[in-house]
């Protein structure tokens, strides 16, 4: 069971009442340009970035290239 959720301001996370409701876990918002308050996911991205530059479109890759390229 997950206790708490941080997520940012994001559209996708218009239901977030009822997703809290569903998984029994408390919602919290980060403040708008405070990517800092979600460090783990901040950090993923970055580590994302230096394999996948901005330019490159990771919906061009398939999930077993994507393990392969970030094994390698």
């Amino acid at each position: 069971m997950l206790e708490s959720l941080t997520l940012d301001n994001d559209t996708a996370f218009a239901a977030s009442k009822n997703m809290g409701a569903c998984l029994k876990s408390d919602i919290f918002f980060c403040d708008p340009y405070k990517s800092y308050q979600k460090g783990a996911i901040e950090n993923g991205n970055r580590l994302i970035r230096e394999n996948f530059p901005r330019e490159q479109e990771l919906i061009k890759y398939l999930k077993i290239q994507l393990r392969n390229r970030w094994m390698s």
